[in-house]
């Protein structure tokens, strides 16, 4: 009965790696565009304006850049890792190399 039921939802899981790539695209475009001033308006917080805030400051708190900054490098990087280990997870034909591998 399990069998069953996993089977249909294994396709749609597929979705979750291709969507890692686009989902880090559109966090540097985010930061990109709000540090030039085209993002979320002030009211509204924004990793990349937060960078353009604080480059004002660079000489009396580095920080106030510098953490912003750290924080997209780190989100894109978790994004990409998770894609690429659920990817890793999920395809068949990795797993099957893998497998043929690890049997010789």
């Amino acid at each position: 009965m399990s069998v069953v039921m996993i089977r249909p939802s294994r396709p749609g899981c597929r979705v979750l790696p291709v969507a890692a790539r686009p989902t880090s695209v559109a966090i540097i475009a985010e930061a990109a565009l709000s540090f030039v001033g085209l993002g979320a308006q002030p009211p509204l917080p924004s990793l990349g304006q937060m960078v353009s805030d604080g480059r004002n400051y660079l000489q009396l708190n580095h920080w106030e850049s510098t953490i912003p900054g750290v924080l997209i490098f780190l989100m894109v990087l978790s994004v990409s890792l998770i894609g690429d280990g659920l990817r890793d997870l999920l395809d068949p034909r990795l797993r099957t190399a893998v497998e043929r591998a690890s049997a010789k």
